[in-house]
């Protein structure tokens, strides 16, 4: 796979099960439609526990394993942010089975333990990603659209509403969504109310991302063609420079020639 999208956000436990439920089964579900399109996904496979919000990195790394498992996949599925010395210290036993079916199908960037921080990790994630869904926030959300819609070459974002879940974009960056996107500002089609919605909005976001980044893979290499690189432009006026090298050579051995059989006297007074 050669596109990655990051799937990104949390849910505060304090929303309830239900809520949280909702979240992480979204999150499951628009991996698997991610996956489908031909799509892998961005994850920070050894985040740390916390009991004040769940985060989606398990249950995305449990849909990649369950999608390579119910299919012929044997590229990259996954890109992940680690560190070496917490790689396996923070990883739960459901994680780790799951990471053992992914085996030879995980890429990405590792940070030292200084650069092992929210900045430094936020900024590796954008690198490795194509583009973004975000699905309810924390207070890095804001700063990972920002660094994707903000590149030299902006990467799309999109956006899944949990009903009951406040989301962690400001209203002015999920204008610049609404904008870019297809949606066409149609939130509802984008909100999550009960466990039947879940596939059904996965599923509309990825076919989304899907058109979005492949229009944007179209734009850049339509870019590419109408721009021929640096060291490519001298080759014909080289060549230019041989054909008339050519060309002097070939009417001097003509000359020769027409003189040598006499049909030219040239400073003989014919």
């Amino acid at each position: 796979m050669d596109l990655f999208v990051h799937i990104t956000g949390s849910v505060p436990r304090a929303n309830g099960l239900e809520t949280v439920a909702l979240a992480e089964q979204t999150a499951y579900e628009t991996a698997r439609a991610l996956l489908r399109e031909n799509i892998g996904v961005v994850v920070l496979v050894d985040a740390s526990p916390n009991d004040k919000t769940a985060s989606f990195d398990d249950v995305i790394v449990r849909a990649a394993a369950d999608h390579v498992r119910d299919t012929s996949e044997t590229g990259i599925v996954i890109r992940t942010v680690r560190n070496r010395s917490r790689w396996q210290d923070r990883i739960s036993d459901d994680t780790r089975e799951c990471l053992s079916r992914l085996d030879g199908r995980i890429a990405g960037e590792t940070l030292l333990d200084d650069e092992y921080i929210g900045g430094s990790i936020r900024d590796a994630q954008a690198r490795l990603s194509s583009g973004a869904v975000v699905i309810g926030g924390y207070r890095g959300v804001k700063e990972t659209a920002d660094l994707l819609m903000n590149s030299p070459q902006p990467k799309p974002v999109d956006e899944i509403f949990i009903k009951g879940l406040t989301t962690g974009l400001p209203n002015d960056v999920r204008a610049r969504i609404d904008k870019a996107s297809n949606w066409n500002s149609e939130a509802d089609r984008r909100t999550v109310h009960r466990a039947a919605d879940c596939a059904r909005v996965a599923h509309w976001v990825a076919n989304d991302m899907a058109k979005r980044l492949r229009a944007n893979c179209a734009a850049s290499n339509e870019s590419q063609d109408e721009s021929p690189p640096e060291d490519a432009k001298p080759t014909g006026r080289l060549a230019t420079t041989r054909q008339v090298l050519l060309s002097s050579q070939l009417a001097t051995w003509v000359g020769n020639a027409l003189r040598a059989i006499g049909f030219l006297q040239i400073g003989n007074g014919g």
